[in-house]
Order: structure tokens, then C-alpha cells, then sequence
């Protein structure tokens, strides 16, 4: 081994503690990486393979009824390549084992010898339909999980007032369902909402829905725009109820899968962004010491013939080993936290195939960005080693020239005891070094506080979506329009002690040259169960006329209040203007509402609603259960408090991960500043430190000494993490920020005051390893002259 190898293996053994803490910040920011970029490329790259191979549709249209004719004329439509039509219905099944009604979203399956291949079903477990069966169906996974079916098991579905057995034969899973959601919101009680695939003929003949569709998806030829076909799909399926065909990012699923790419990326860039920064900063300052201290060796060295680009390069090798130290580590617990991440989306998403791959592409640059910067944070240290002349190598440093302070021109000086003095001096005499201590700790906060303000944001997203908006016990979906009258049937039910009504229309709304399809609700003036609240939680009551939309509807509309929208009905082939009487700044959009009356004279229609929320005294009864399963048009009851159970274990199982790896790191961070900088200071001051011993200075006093300029740091360092967290908030929540929905930014002091605590342990922990090194300083080899 040469001599400069010998005494790089010496000088990184003998600092192991501050390379170590350097390689661990390294590792945070590979970590990052690592878990979130492979997640993101394992999802992308299981998304696209399962697209590929159950050829996931481009346009998508939902309709009344067409005769089967039709489908040969949407598939002449230029560029359109193929047409897969079906039949959709909502019906309520009796599921064994559960207490009230479910949903279940009955789609047929292709007839034997047509074309099957656009959103192909397949099956995860058990067998296919066998054919000519009229009994059997595929179920989703998720339903079946939740409820405890298994193959084998009986279904009953009431399917237009009739029951029909159902025999579970395998489970199911499709493109355009790895979102199992009945509708847009943010969660769905798992328990009351599947999807079953049963044979065509089954399906339409218990639907009336033979030689005839209800819902259509096309494949378009390779280049072809959506929106060149929507507008000829849409005017061919006028007359039969079309309800505006959409392209393939508006469907819902995939819609959810985009937003949930989106965030994985944000978090991607963002949280490696802070462990590169700091450990540039800890490279730069323990080589910095490293050079200070080792002035004599440069010297000698350059002397015996060593050239400045040997040196530079032996002191850049110091960095290096650190880079690879963090490397190592990162990839070995990244690895680990991909997994499970990708465990995650997996059952949130139920892509087959979805499993974590390691994405090396990003994963040679990440470490590439990360190496030029740590190496970039040595730079000045390693170009001073360099430019170190002998002679001057082998002199002392120039001392520090002293000067009245701040601290003597306000005459706090005399008033102070000596141990504060020195301290304070020894802050502003290196102003530069105490602002970039305190950045490096205030960083650990700021990750902190500002990652767990995601947490506080979902919470708050809660809060106002279930909690205020949102207080019925159940709510329950009826199969068709019934009169308004139904209320005094509901209102009689076992334990109900409020019921509101509700209705929901499928329109299109038109302004400015700008169309968007969606669910028109209309609510009950006065309404205290379903109620309109903004990000804010505030409650507005639904206007007497006209409509109220999402702000973020608002923005796609180029539509303010006062405008005037045109309503195309889809479900009556109309068109009705509707003045916009304000916006709504909600959590999840796009949403447009009208009083109940109100819309009732926009369609035209008699009083009639097709939902209805109940308030319940206690907990509902079996017997309020029973009473609804024998009302033929209820198909569905979903539960709020279901809802959040379910809610808050996803969000829960994330959260646990996440934590970890934020608290965790942003500990390492702050033990990686506060201890490096005690280090350099008992380097830089440790001669110092053994006189005032000798001098009869207690180790106690030694010990403020050298921790006290690290302490009104660490206190600097406070109120600028805060700062720095309520930044990463709020860069987050508008990152996360998509047409569908909206992050509120909250900032909870308790989120803010757990991450000083997790901060300041780590500090406390870093000055105690310190205070032990100071108090074991061997004087006599610290006061040794160089002589």
C-alpha cells in the first residue's frame, strides 16, 4: 500500500464517527431515490405491461340504451380501431356475512366469438366463466377480501326487483378497474362496493337489456388524438342517451393512478434535494477541519515532492469513501423501504404483476448528482490543501485578530459571566460557520415538520370531507328516481332521526368554448347531514337558484359568478342554460350542486331524487338493516364511519412507513451538524480547552464551553426549521394539487413541536458523545509545544 493510501485508511479510521455521519445523510438522500423512484418506475412499468396486455381503452362512453347495430357505426368512425360494447348496471347484492345491502357494478363479459381483447378480463385466482353458465361471476379482489368470500360462495342480487343467485367462481381483475371505486370520492366502504363480472346473456336478460348495450369502449389506431373521435362518438350516441364519451385520462381509475405517480414524483425531487444540500455542507466543513488540522503534513509532503493534484486528489478520496459509504447503506435500506412502498400501491391498486424493481437509470444519475455535490462541498477545502505552499504549511496560522464585538459595544460585556462571554465571541467572530450550523440542524427540522404536515394534511382533508361536510350516519343509493314522498318510508325506520334527500344528474357543462362532464348533486335547502364547506371547513347553504360550482371547476371552465353555463342533461338529449351563483374553493372537485327545487326545474322533471343520508340515534340496528333489504329499490348503504375506519388504516399503514424514514433521517441530520461541529470546535480549540483545565476550569465548564456555541445554534436553528417546514408544506400541497383535489396547507403547532423535540434529542445525543471526548482530553499531548 503507498504512503498516502496508508494514511487515508489512518485519517478515515480515525474519523470514522464524522464520515460515518456524512455517508449516513448521503444514504437518506439514495434512500429517497431508491424507494421512491423505484416505486414510481415499478407502478409505471406494471401499469403500461397490464395496459399493453388487457388493452386498456383510449375513449370511453357511457350511454342510456343502444341497439347492438350501432356498434358497427362507432366502429367506422375514423380511427377508431375497435369497439367493445357491454352492459353496466348497479344492482344490490346480499352478501353473506354482512349486515345491510351492497352495491354491485354488474358488467357482462364479451358473447363467445366476438372481439374480447379491449379491457380484458382476467383472472387472479380460481377459473374462467365456464361457458354457456348463467350463474357464475368474477369478483374483485378487494370485495371479496373485506367480506371473507370465498370460491364457492352464493351472492345474491336483486337485479330490477328480481333475485338472482350468484356463484363466485374466481377472482376478477380489469384495466379500467384497478381503482375500485364507485364514485370520485376519496374513499368507498370496501365491504358495500364490487364488481362482478358475469356472462353477457345473464346480464342483459336479468337487465332487459338484450340485443342492446350501455356502455362502450374504444381502441384507437397509433397516433390518433382522442378528441378528434369524442366529438363523432358523442353525436352518434345522442339519440340513445349518451352521456359524453371521455378519453382515457379522465377515466377514474387511471385518473387515480396518474395523481398517485404525481406524488411520488414530487416527493422524489423534493426530499433528496435536503440530504444532498446538508451533506455538502458536512463534506465541506469536516475537510475543512481535516486540512486545518493536518497544515504541517501538507507541507511536509509537498516537500518530499508530492504534487498539488496528488494531494487534492487524496483528500477528494476522503470524500469519496464517505459518498460510498452512503451509497451502500442507502441502496441496502432503500431497497427495503421500496418494497415496502410498492406493498402499498399494490394493494391500494391491485396491478397484477406489481412488484419493486430497482431503477438503476435513476439510481447512476441520483448517485452521480450526489457525488459532484459532496465533492463540490469539498471543493475549497481540497483546492486550499492544494494551493498550501511548504513554507507556509510549516508556520501556524495567522491568529485571529480581536476587536471590540457586539456584545463589548453594548456593554453587556463586564455583565456577563466568562464561559457566555466566550461562547458568544467565539459565534460572532465566524458568523458564516454559525449560520451554517444552524441551517444544517434547521434543514432536520424542515424535513420533519414539513413531511409530517402531509399527515396533519390528510387528517384536516377528514375532517372537513366527513366530519362537516359530510355528517350523515348512512347514505343509501337507490336503483331509480322515486318520488319525493319516499322520505316518510325512511323516516319511519328503525333508530332514524333525520332524513335529507338527494339527486344526482349526469350532465355536461358548457362555457367559453370549454366542456366538462360530471355529476350535477342537488341537495335540500337547509340541508345539515350533505353540506357544501370549503377548504376551511366553513359551511355554505345551497342557493335558491341557480348552480354552485368547484373553484378548480371553475378554472377549467374559464366560468366566474355570474356567468351562464349551458347544461347539456345527458340523460334527456337537452340542453339548459344555468347562471353559476358562486364558487365553492372545496377539497375535492369537480363538483357542481344546485337546491334540490332548482334542479327539479332545470330537468323538468317532477319531484324525485335517486339518494338519500340518514341520521341515526346510536349505532344502526339489524333491524333498521332488515327493513332496507326488503325496499326492492334500495342498492346500496354505505356507512360513514366504515368509511373512515377504512380511510385511516391506508393512510395509516403510508403514514408508519413514511414516519420512519422522516424521523429517522432528519435525526441523523441533526446529529451529523451538531456532533461534527462540537468536533471541529474541540479540534480547533481543544489546546484552549486543556489550558482553562489546567487552570482550574471544571470539566463541566469545559464541556459549555464547547457545546454552548453548538446549543445557541441548535436554538437559531429552531424558528428557521419552522420556516423551512411551513415552505416544504406548502410546496408540497400545491405539488400534490390536481383537478380532482386540493392538499390544505395546515401547520399544527404539535407536528411543529414533536420535530423540536426529535431534533433536539438528537442534538443533546451528538453534545453528549462530545462532553465524554472533551472530558477524557489528555493535557499533557494537547499542551505539547510543536517543538
Amino acid at each position: 500500500m503507498r504512503s498516502l493510501s496508508r494514511k487515508l485508511v489512518r485519517d478515515v479510521w480515525r474519523t470514522r464517527a464524522q464520515v460515518a455521519s456524512i455517508g449516513l445523510v448521503l444514504s437518506g438522500g439514495v434512500l429517497c431515490v431508491m424507494a421512491i423512484r423505484g416505486t414510481s418506475s415499478s407502478l409505471v412499468r406494471a401499469r403500461d405491461d397490464y395496459y399493453q396486455r388487457g388493452h386498456f381503452a383510449d375513449v370511453f362512453a357511457s350511454l342510456t340504451r343502444a341497439p347492438d347495430a350501432v356498434a358497427p357505426r362507432l366502429a367506422a368512425i375514423p380511427g377508431v380501431s375497435a369497439v367493445a360494447t357491454r352492459v353496466m348496471k348497479d344492482v344490490r347484492l346480499d352478501v353473506p356475512g354482512l349486515d345491510r345491502p351492497a352495491t354491485g357494478r354488474l358488467i357482462s363479459l364479451p358473447r363467445a366469438g366476438t372481439d374480447a381483447h379491449i379491457n380484458r378480463v382476467s383472472v387472479i385466482r380460481g377459473r374462467g366463466i365456464t361457458p354457456g353458465a348463467d350463474d357464475e361471476v368474477l369478483v374483485n379482489g378487494r370485495f371479496m377480501e373485506s367480506n371473507r368470500l370465498a370460491l364457492g360462495d352464493t351472492l345474491i342480487a336483486v337485479i330490477n326487483e328480481r333475485r338472482t343467485w350468484l356463484l363466485i367462481v374466481g377472482v376478477g381483475a380489469a384495466p379500467d378497474f384497478l381503482y375500485e371505486e364507485a364514485g370520485g370520492g376519496m374513499a368507498v366502504d370496501e365491504r358495500t362496493f364490487g364488481i362482478l363480472w358475469a356472462p353477457d346473456e345473464l346480464v342483459r336478460d336479468a337487465t332487459g337489456m338484450r340485443g342492446a348495450f350501455n356502455d362502450v369502449a374504444l381502441e384507437l389506431r397509433p397516433g390518433m388524438r382522442a378528441a378528434a373521435v369524442i366529438g363523432a362518438v358523442d353525436s352518434l350516441l345522442v339519440p340513445y342517451g349518451g352521456r359524453g364519451a371521455i378519453e382515457r385520462t379522465d377515466q377514474l381509475s387511471h385518473r387515480v393512478v396518474q395523481n398517485e405517480l404525481q406524488q411520488l414524483g414530487v416527493m422524489g425531487m423534493a426530499f433528496p434535494a435536503f440530504f444532498i444540500g446538508v451533506a455538502a455542507f458536512l463534506a465541506g466543513m469536516v475537510l475543512t477541519r481535516l486540512v486545518a488540522t493536518e497544515r504541517e503534513q501538507i507541507a511536509v509532503l509537498k516537500a518530499f515532492g508530492y504534487s498539488s493534484t496528488t494531494i487534492a486528489r487524496h483528500y477528494l478520496a476522503y470524500a469519496a469513501i464517505a459518498v460510498a459509504f452512503g451509497v451502500v447503506v442507502g441502496i441496502v435500506i432503500g431497497a427495503w423501504f421500496g418494497r415496502r412502498f410498492t406493498a402499498l400501491y399494490a394493494d391500494i391498486l391491485r396491478i397484477p404483476g406489481l412488484r419493486f424493481r430497482v431503477d438503476w437509470g435513476a439510481m447512476t444519475i441520483a448517485i452521480a448528482v450526489l457525488a459532484v455535490a459532496t465533492l463540490a462541498g469539498a471543493a475549497r477545502a481540497v483546492f486550499a490543501a492544494a494551493r498550501l505552499a511548504p513554507a507556509a504549511g510549516m508556520q501556524p496560522p495567522l491568529p485571529t485578530r480581536y476587536g471590540p464585538l457586539l456584545l463589548d459595544r453594548l456593554g453587556l460585556g463586564g455583565k456577563l459571566p466568562a464561559a457566555a462571554r466566550m461562547v458568544l465571541r467565539g459565534v460572532e467572530r465566524h458568523p458564516a460557520r454559525a449560520m451554517l450550523g444552524a441551517a444544517g440542524v434547521a434543514a432536520a427540522l424542515g424535513l420533519m415538520a414539513g413531511s409530517l404536515s402531509l399527515y396533519d394534511a390528510s387528517r384536516r382533508m377528514i375532517e372537513v370531507q366527513f366530519r362537516i361536510g359530510h355528517r350523515e350516519t348512512l347514505a343509501v343509493a337507490l336503483a331509480t328516481a322515486v318520488p319525493d314522498a319516499a322520505r316518510t318510508s325512511f323516516a319511519t325506520l328503525p333508530g332514524v332521526t333525520r332524513v335529507e334527500l338527494t339527486r344526482v344528474v349526469p350532465v355536461r357543462l358548457h362555457h367559453a368554448g370549454h366542456a366538462r362532464t360530471l355529476a350535477l348533486t342537488g341537495l335540500e335547502a337547509g340541508a345539515v347531514l350533505y353540506r357544501l364547506v370549503d377548504v376551511d371547513g366553513r359551511a355554505r347553504a345551497v342557493p335558491p337558484d341557480g348552480v354552485v360550482i368547484s373553484a378548480a371547476l371553475g378554472r377549467v371552465l374559464d366560468a366566474r359568478a355570474g356567468d351562464t353555463l349551458q347544461a347539456e342533461l345527458l340523460e334527456k338529449d337537452a340542453t339548459r342554460p344555468v347562471v353559476v351563483v358562486g364558487l365553492l374553493d372545496e377539497l375535492m372537485s369537480p363538483n357542481a350542486y344546485m337546491e334540490l327545487g332548482a334542479l327539479h326545474r332545470l330537468t323538468g322533471d317532477a319531484p324525485q331524487v335517486n339518494g338519500v343520508v340518514l341520521q341515526v340515534a346510536g349505532a344502526p340496528s339489524e333491524a333498521l338493516y332488515a327493513k332496507m333489504r326488503d325496499m326492492p329499490r334500495v342498492i346500496g348503504i354505505s356507512s360513514r364511519r366504515a368509511m373512515l375506519d377504512q380511510f385511516d388504516r391506508m393512510m395509516g399503514r403510508g403514514f408508519r412507513v413514511t414516519s420512519v424514514l422522516v424521523v429517522v433521517f432528519a435525526a441523523v441530520i441533526a446529529i451529523g451538524v451538531v456532533y461534527n461541529g462540537a468536533r471541529i470546535a474541540l479540534s480547533e480549540r481543544g489546546r484552549e480547552l486543556a489550558s482553562l483545565r489546567v487552570l482550574g476550569f471544571t470539566t463541566r465548564e469545559v464541556g459549555v464551553l464547547l457545546l454552548g456555541e453548538q446549543g445557541i445554534l441548535t436554538g437559531l436553528a429552531i424558528p428557521l426549521g419552522w420556516l423551512l417546514g411551513w415552505l416544504l408544506s406548502g410546496y408540497l400541497a400545491g405539488a400534490f394539487e390536481s383537478e380532482q383535489y386540493q392538499v390544505p396547507l395546515v401547520v399544527r403547532a404539535q407536528t411543529y413541536v414533536s420535530g423540536t423535540v426529535v431534533v433536539l434529542v438528537a442534538s443533546i445525543l451528538a453534545g453528549a458523545l462530545m462532553y465524554r471526548r472533551a472530558a477524557r482530553l489528555d493535557l499533557v499531548a494537547v499542551l505539547k509545544t510543536r517543538e
